[in-house]
């Protein structure tokens, strides 16, 4: 009798593709629309979705890492990273034409994180296509189905999040300052939305690279915790619950941006800046140099 054997999936379509890259770029249009037309409610809507248009972006980024190798590969990654950032630039270029000094404040931050982004992204991206092409058969196989099964359930979520705050901008007139109507929900949303972004990359994204280094709940509980791992611990618990107290405190009829959700804010973007950082350098970044500093090394001892 024929033994049975057991697909491995490798890459995913290029229709998928095709389909999620579809997706991530309407928020980019808006928010260009939004520059060109110097409308200010399209640059809070893009700015609403772009977590939604990033997991779409990155599904795309990891269609095919096998495909590593080819330039032509290489330049969509590059590309796509430039445009992980492209949205909520052109968003803050918008606010930036804004008469009221609390929205050009925040236009400058938006501005300074989205060109970080342009920059970075590329890197990053190409370095985790990179580690992905490095996996066995059996475990790309494993990877790529999980996020492909993971990612209808995050977008959706995404999506209902993203929509919280839509009524709220329409109902404002144009000549008003938005976020003295809707800083809450605009900013509860967006911030609520990066937060699932990092849990669904942490989970579904990094852990595969991380393998047996992987944190499990039975370490947790016997507190077999190395310092940098108890220190990524504590963040994602401040992020998470200062998620949370976000998501709660939520009005879709809109209210202004008070103290108290501002300072709920700084905290949570710190925890999630600095979250980012390690969990990037550690696994990402740092193991890519160290191939690069023991591959110039070995020329170096060949030539000699």
């Amino acid at each position: 009798a024929a033994v049975p054997t057991t697909t491995r999936i490798t890459h995913i379509s290029e229709w998928w593709r095709l389909i999620f890259f579809t997706f991530a770029v309407i928020p980019s249009v808006v928010s260009v629309w939004g520059y060109l037309m110097m409308n200010f409610h399209a640059a809070y809507v893009s700015l609403t979705f772009w977590s939604f248009a990033a997991v779409c972006l990155e599904i795309c980024v990891l269609t095919s890492p096998q495909r590593y190798k080819s330039k032509r590969e290489k330049a969509k990654i590059a590309a796509l990273g430039m445009l992980f950032g492209l949205s909520p630039l052109f968003s803050g270029l918008t606010l930036l034409k804004s008469a009221h000094n609390q929205t050009k404040l925040l236009s400058y931050f938006i501005i300074f994180y989205s060109s970080c982004w342009i920059l970075v992204m590329p890197l990053t991206w190409l370095c985790l296509t990179k580690l992905y092409s490095k996996m066995s058969e059996a475990k790309l196989s494993h990877t790529l189905m999980a996020i492909f099964k993971s990612q209808f359930g995050v977008l959706v979520t995404l999506l209902y999040v993203a929509t919280t705050p839509l009524r709220c901008i329409a109902d404002v007139p144009s000549t008003s300052n938005i976020l003295d109507s809707c800083g809450n929900p605009i900013f509860n949303t967006i911030w609520v939305s990066l937060a699932i972004m990092i849990a669904w990359h942490v989970g579904y994204v990094i852990h595969p690279i991380i393998g047996r280094r992987a944190l499990r709940w039975s370490d947790i509980m016997a507190f077999r915790l190395s310092l940098l791992e108890c220190v990524q611990f504590v963040f994602f618990c401040v992020l998470a619950v200062s998620a949370m107290v976000l998501f709660a405190s939520t009005n879709p009829q809109g209210s202004p941006f008070d103290e108290f959700m501002q300072i709920t804010t700084c905290i949570f973007l710190f925890s999630a800046g600095t979250l980012l950082f390690m969990l990037g350098l550690e696994y990402i970044l740092l193991p890519m140099f160290k191939r690069v500093w023991r591959g110039s090394e070995g020329s170096v001892r060949m030539k000699g």
